[in-house]
């Protein structure tokens, strides 16, 4: 049976082709590499959730990848992710019927946190005039807020060959090329959702 992994974010025109490369290129480095996933780019974190529920309520194998949007209290290992997504304030998602615990997984607060796992391969990317000394310091990628992250991430890049850091130009180019093994090291919730999609996609698939 297929394996979808519905995703947020990349909501009309060339970013839902975007965001389903980076995601593809990200996990072809993995050992998911033959076995992926069927990538759906979904929008708003509301719309992903809508499809999610309809797709995991009709048999689908279906995966829920979404923004924390604030701190998730519980570490990975222990997580109550459907508790988190009930209580956050502009959720309030009900677990379906027939999901599970094991079927949403977290960016972290944004998936921007991911490339502080690989600032090399940012300073690649933007090129002369990055600041990669203006970025967080901190190797628990998952313990730095989001609107923090931003300003870093404008302020490492403003004078950069590239120039200021641009969600939608940038997210998903710069998610094909940092390295996933540096995520994983960095991210228990990253090594959650990989773990669980290797489980269903290598043995499923």
């Amino acid at each position: 049976m297929n394996v979808y992994l519905y995703v947020e974010g990349g909501a009309k025109g060339n970013l839902v082709s975007s965001l389903r490369k980076g995601f593809r290129l990200f996990f072809e480095k993995t050992a998911l590499r033959g076995t992926m996933p069927h990538i759906v780019a979904c929008g708003p974190r509301q719309d992903a959730f809508k499809r999610f529920r309809k797709a995991i309520e009709s048999g689908e194998q279906a995966v829920l990848l979404v923004d924390s949007e604030c701190q998730v209290v519980q570490p990975a290992s222990r997580v109550n992710p459907w508790q988190h997504v009930k209580e956050r304030k502009g959720d309030g998602w009900v677990k379906p019927g027939r999901a599970t615990d094991d079927d949403l997984h977290f960016m972290i607060e944004c998936m921007e946190a991911w490339f502080l796992a690989d600032k090399e391969a940012l300073a690649r990317y933007f090129g002369s005039g990055f600041r990669k000394n203006h970025l967080p310091k901190t190797e628990n990628i998952e313990s730095v807020n989001k609107n923090e992250l931003f300003r870093a991430l404008k302020r490492a890049t403003k004078e950069s060959r590239k120039g200021e850091y641009r969600k939608g130009r940038d997210s998903f180019e710069l998610l094909q090329k940092i390295s996933p093994d540096q995520v994983f090291a960095c991210s228990p919730f990253a090594k959650r959702l990989i773990a669980s999609l290797e489980q269903r996609c290598i043995r499923r698939c």
